[in-house]
């Protein structure tokens, strides 16, 4: 079973958070939340995106705050 070392800034697994600690996961929770700090680029961002659909997350979130957004994607390159 692959396991991977993504972690966002909050995962939803079936309506439960979960700690974010450095627990390795076999499985795609339903939902990852990224806040975008003012050191990490948009393309960053982007490239985060991509890897957690790639692993399997259904739906991203990413809270932008000097923007005042938060953009939901249910695709890599969709939100």
């Amino acid at each position: 079973m692959k396991t991977t070392e993504l972690l966002s800034d909050y995962e939803l697994e079936r309506g439960k958070p979960l700690p974010n600690t450095l627990a390795k996961r076999s499985d795609a929770p339903l939902l990852c939340v990224e806040i975008q700090s003012f050191s990490q680029s948009p393309e960053e961002m982007i490239e985060k995106v991509a890897r957690y659909f790639a692993f399997g997350v259904k739906y991203c979130w990413v809270v932008v705050p000097s923007l005042q957004a938060v953009l939901v994607y249910d695709q890599p390159s969709h939100y």
